[in-house]
């Protein structure tokens, strides 16, 4: 079964499809917790808050409730997400996904990189952003997962790269990162500010100093509907 913390609909924010209407599928549970900054979604990761409301659910139940959905407000896109969503039992997510991928429906996980993306994922065309961590982060640690994700979703054409700033440093770190694994440009790259930490003036400013093909991330839903405000 998976552990389902939240089920709603509202706008991606982020990644390559920013306001695309999408059914977001939350995850109980996260490997890492970022101790350096908060967490845009503490409640996921920290057991304390999570453990009373995730509930238990069969993965053709929930692919029920995504089609339930999709019929009132036509939200066609998929975003599994958490936490960290391959925390859950990879056979449960790949039944979720094939239930919906033959009646139509477009995936895309928000992941660490720190475990490894099945392959049957990316057969079925579900598009990792993986949130490679900086140092600001407080879990910049090596990690060769990740590696061999970006390679696998560089042979496959599928997926996108996200930094996350907070300060000079990390910018200075995913400049690397992107030379040393990302320059060839087969995989687009993602970089914002951490909220409220830095401004998103700076992190373009930098951009334009070292003329870097990366897209602006800014987590639009924020804009929207307010920094670390639920949607229903």
């Amino acid at each position: 079964m998976l552990r389902l913390l939240e089920h709603y609909t509202s706008t991606q924010g982020e990644g390559p499809r920013v306001g695309v209407l999408t059914q977001f599928v939350r995850f109980a549970g996260c490997n890492l917790k970022c101790p350096k900054w908060p967490c845009d979604s503490q409640f996921a990761i920290d057991p304390a808050q999570y453990r009373n409301e995730q509930t238990a659910v069969f993965p053709d139940e929930l692919a029920s409730r995504i089609s339930t959905v999709e019929a009132v407000d036509g939200s066609r896109n998929i975003c599994l997400t958490g936490g960290e969503p391959f925390l859950q039992k990879h056979e449960d997510l790949i039944v979720l996904v094939q239930e919906l991928v033959y009646q139509g429906f477009r995936f895309e996980v928000f992941t660490n990189g720190t475990f490894l993306i099945p392959a049957s994922m990316f057969d079925m065309s579900v598009a990792p952003v993986l949130d490679w961590k900086l140092p600001g982060s407080g879990e910049d640690s090596a990690n060769l997962n990740r590696i061999r994700n970006v390679k696998v979703m560089k042979g496959r054409h599928l997926g996108s790269i996200k930094f996350t700033i907070a300060d000079r440093d990390d910018f200075e770190m995913a400049r690397a990162l992107w030379a040393d694994f990302l320059q060839d440009g087969t995989l687009e790259v993602f970089v914002g500010p951490v909220w409220g930490k830095i401004a998103p003036q700076q992190v373009v400013d930098w951009i334009r100093e070292y003329r870097l093909p990366w897209r602006l991330n800014i987590q639009a839903h924020n804009y929207i509907y307010g920094a670390q405000t639920r949607r229903t």
